[in-house]
Protein backbone atom coordinates (compact mmCIF):
# COMPACT_ATOMS: atom_id res chain seq x y z
CA UNK A 1 0.00 0.00 0.00
CA UNK A 2 1.44 2.90 -1.17
CA UNK A 3 0.21 5.67 0.57
CA UNK A 4 1.77 9.59 1.98
CA UNK A 5 3.98 9.23 5.02
CA UNK A 6 2.20 10.88 8.01
CA UNK A 7 4.69 9.83 10.97
CA UNK A 8 4.32 14.12 11.84
CA UNK A 9 0.57 13.23 12.74
CA UNK A 10 1.39 10.38 15.28
CA UNK A 11 -0.33 10.93 18.12
CA UNK A 12 2.25 10.07 21.09
CA UNK A 13 2.22 7.19 23.33
CA UNK A 14 4.85 6.48 25.94
CA UNK A 15 5.20 2.34 26.98
CA UNK A 16 5.28 1.72 30.26
CA UNK A 17 6.15 -1.94 32.55
CA UNK A 18 3.70 -1.10 35.70
CA UNK A 19 3.03 -5.07 37.00
CA UNK A 20 0.79 -6.64 38.71
CA UNK A 21 -2.88 -4.58 38.06
CA UNK A 22 -6.16 -4.75 38.72
CA UNK A 23 -7.89 -4.71 35.13
CA UNK A 24 -11.58 -3.33 35.20
CA UNK A 25 -14.48 -4.08 33.05
CA UNK A 26 -15.70 -1.04 30.92
CA UNK A 27 -19.25 -1.93 33.20
CA UNK A 28 -16.54 -1.66 35.98
CA UNK A 29 -18.76 -5.23 37.52
CA UNK A 30 -15.67 -7.45 36.75
CA UNK A 31 -11.70 -7.15 37.62
CA UNK A 32 -8.91 -9.74 36.89
CA UNK A 33 -5.36 -9.34 38.32
CA UNK A 34 -2.55 -9.56 35.48
CA UNK A 35 1.31 -8.25 34.85
CA UNK A 36 -0.08 -5.32 32.19
CA UNK A 37 2.43 -3.99 29.62
CA UNK A 38 2.09 -1.13 27.76
CA UNK A 39 4.41 -1.56 24.57
CA UNK A 40 4.83 1.41 22.71
CA UNK A 41 6.68 -0.17 19.36
CA UNK A 42 6.43 -3.50 17.28
CA UNK A 43 9.76 -3.93 18.65
CA UNK A 44 8.95 -3.84 22.46
CA UNK A 45 5.82 -6.05 21.48
CA UNK A 46 7.81 -8.62 19.31
CA UNK A 47 10.26 -8.40 22.95
CA UNK A 48 7.12 -9.04 25.13
CA UNK A 49 6.29 -12.07 23.00
CA UNK A 50 9.72 -13.25 23.44
CA UNK A 51 9.44 -12.99 27.08
CA UNK A 52 6.28 -14.88 26.90
CA UNK A 53 7.47 -17.76 25.10
CA UNK A 54 10.70 -17.73 27.66
CA UNK A 55 8.54 -17.82 30.66
CA UNK A 56 5.75 -20.10 29.20
CA UNK A 57 3.07 -17.53 30.41
CA UNK A 58 -0.14 -16.61 28.78
CA UNK A 59 -0.41 -13.41 27.03
CA UNK A 60 -4.09 -11.50 27.33
CA UNK A 61 -4.71 -8.17 25.07
CA UNK A 62 -6.30 -5.26 25.62
CA UNK A 63 -7.50 -2.21 23.54
CA UNK A 64 -9.28 0.75 24.87
CA UNK A 65 -10.99 -2.23 27.24
CA UNK A 66 -14.61 -0.89 26.09
CA UNK A 67 -15.86 -4.59 25.02
CA UNK A 68 -19.04 -5.67 27.30
CA UNK A 69 -18.73 -8.54 29.77
CA UNK A 70 -15.24 -9.93 30.33
CA UNK A 71 -14.09 -9.79 26.62
CA UNK A 72 -10.95 -7.27 27.85
CA UNK A 73 -9.97 -9.56 31.04
CA UNK A 74 -7.72 -11.97 31.32
CA UNK A 75 -6.48 -12.89 34.91
CA UNK A 76 -2.34 -13.94 35.59
CA UNK A 77 -1.49 -13.62 32.28
CA UNK A 78 1.21 -11.25 30.60
CA UNK A 79 -1.58 -8.26 30.04
CA UNK A 80 -0.74 -6.07 26.49
CA UNK A 81 -2.53 -2.99 26.95
CA UNK A 82 -2.13 -1.94 23.05
CA UNK A 83 -2.96 2.07 24.07
CA UNK A 84 0.54 3.47 23.63
CA UNK A 85 1.22 2.09 20.08
CA UNK A 86 -1.38 4.26 18.04
CA UNK A 87 1.03 6.23 15.65
CA UNK A 88 -1.02 7.56 12.40
CA UNK A 89 1.41 6.05 9.33
CA UNK A 90 0.01 7.16 6.62
CA UNK A 91 -3.27 9.33 5.10
CA UNK A 92 -4.27 9.50 2.03
CA UNK A 93 -6.22 12.93 1.44
CA UNK A 94 -7.81 11.79 -1.84
CA UNK A 95 -8.76 8.48 -1.67
CA UNK A 96 -9.52 8.47 1.58
CA UNK A 97 -7.22 5.71 3.05
CA UNK A 98 -5.44 5.24 6.43
CA UNK A 99 -3.11 3.22 7.48
CA UNK A 100 -2.46 3.63 11.30
CA UNK A 101 -1.39 1.14 14.82
CA UNK A 102 -3.61 -0.38 17.00
CA UNK A 103 -4.04 1.86 19.63
CA UNK A 104 -5.72 4.77 17.91
CA UNK A 105 -8.98 5.88 19.13
CA UNK A 106 -11.93 6.93 16.88
CA UNK A 107 -12.04 9.99 17.89
CA UNK A 108 -8.39 10.44 16.89
CA UNK A 109 -9.31 9.02 13.60
CA UNK A 110 -12.30 11.33 12.70
CA UNK A 111 -10.15 14.43 13.91
CA UNK A 112 -7.67 13.57 11.30
CA UNK A 113 -10.26 12.86 8.20
CA UNK A 114 -12.92 15.01 8.92
CA UNK A 115 -11.20 18.46 7.69
CA UNK A 116 -10.74 16.22 4.63
CA UNK A 117 -14.07 15.27 4.26
CA UNK A 118 -14.07 11.67 5.00
CA UNK A 119 -15.90 9.94 8.33
CA UNK A 120 -15.18 6.19 9.44
CA UNK A 121 -17.00 3.71 7.90
CA UNK A 122 -18.17 2.46 11.58
CA UNK A 123 -18.22 4.06 14.79
CA UNK A 124 -19.25 2.49 18.34
CA UNK A 125 -21.48 4.30 21.07
CA UNK A 126 -18.25 5.61 22.20
CA UNK A 127 -15.61 7.33 20.34
CA UNK A 128 -12.40 6.09 22.71
CA UNK A 129 -12.59 2.80 20.72
CA UNK A 130 -9.22 1.32 19.43
CA UNK A 131 -8.56 0.68 15.79
CA UNK A 132 -7.30 -2.71 16.77
CA UNK A 133 -9.81 -3.43 19.52
CA UNK A 134 -12.68 -2.77 16.69
CA UNK A 135 -10.73 -5.21 14.82
CA UNK A 136 -10.55 -7.70 17.00
CA UNK A 137 -14.12 -7.74 17.99
CA UNK A 138 -15.35 -6.53 14.51
CA UNK A 139 -17.48 -3.96 15.59
CA UNK A 140 -20.96 -2.27 14.22
CA UNK A 141 -21.96 0.94 14.42
CA UNK A 142 -25.64 2.04 14.28
CA UNK A 143 -25.15 2.03 10.39
CA UNK A 144 -24.61 -2.16 10.44
CA UNK A 145 -27.69 -3.24 8.22
CA UNK A 146 -26.31 -0.77 5.38
CA UNK A 147 -22.76 -0.60 6.07
CA UNK A 148 -21.82 -4.21 7.46
CA UNK A 149 -19.07 -4.06 11.04
CA UNK A 150 -15.41 -2.86 10.33
CA UNK A 151 -13.97 -5.79 9.14
CA UNK A 152 -15.46 -5.08 5.88
CA UNK A 153 -13.90 -1.83 5.82
CA UNK A 154 -10.43 -2.87 6.52
CA UNK A 155 -8.32 -4.11 3.72
CA UNK A 156 -5.11 -4.90 4.88
CA UNK A 157 -3.55 -5.40 8.32
CA UNK A 158 -0.33 -6.86 9.55
CA UNK A 159 -0.50 -9.38 12.17
CA UNK A 160 2.09 -10.80 15.26
CA UNK A 161 1.56 -13.90 15.86
CA UNK A 162 2.69 -15.56 19.16
CA UNK A 163 5.91 -16.82 17.68
CA UNK A 164 6.75 -13.29 16.99
CA UNK A 165 6.52 -13.89 13.41
CA UNK A 166 4.79 -10.78 11.40
CA UNK A 167 2.32 -11.29 8.57
CA UNK A 168 0.53 -8.98 5.99
CA UNK A 169 -2.39 -10.04 5.41
CA UNK A 170 -5.57 -8.82 2.84
CA UNK A 171 -8.65 -10.29 1.24
CA UNK A 172 -5.86 -11.59 -1.79
CA UNK A 173 -2.64 -12.24 0.45
CA UNK A 174 -3.02 -15.08 3.57
CA UNK A 175 -6.92 -14.59 3.20
CA UNK A 176 -7.56 -17.10 5.76
CA UNK A 177 -5.54 -15.39 8.43
CA UNK A 178 -7.16 -12.08 7.02
CA UNK A 179 -10.78 -13.04 7.68
CA UNK A 180 -9.82 -15.52 10.97
CA UNK A 181 -8.24 -12.36 12.70
CA UNK A 182 -10.96 -10.15 12.00
CA UNK A 183 -13.32 -10.68 14.80
CA UNK A 184 -10.59 -13.51 16.11
CA UNK A 185 -10.58 -11.90 19.17
CA UNK A 186 -7.18 -11.42 19.11
CA UNK A 187 -6.52 -15.42 19.51
CA UNK A 188 -4.43 -15.41 16.05
CA UNK A 189 -2.32 -12.66 16.96
CA UNK A 190 -2.32 -8.91 17.72
CA UNK A 191 -2.53 -6.22 15.17
CA UNK A 192 0.48 -4.10 14.55
CA UNK A 193 -1.13 -1.78 11.78
CA UNK A 194 -4.72 -2.03 9.12
CA UNK A 195 -5.30 -0.16 6.52
CA UNK A 196 -8.99 0.87 6.67
CA UNK A 197 -10.90 3.10 3.96
CA UNK A 198 -12.70 6.11 4.90
CA UNK A 199 -16.25 7.06 3.60
CA UNK A 200 -17.03 10.53 2.00
CA UNK A 201 -18.65 12.97 3.57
Amino acid sequence: FHLPSARHLTVAGKGVSDGPHEIESWGMVLRSRADRRQPSSVDELQALFDEARQSGRQVGLRGSGLSYGDASLAADTLFLDMTAMRGILAWDRESGVLKAEPGLRLRDVWRLVLPDGWWPPVVSGTMMTSLGGAAAMNIHGKNGVQVGPIGDHIRAFEIMLSSGERRVCAREENAERFHAASGGFGVRGVFTWSVIAMKRV
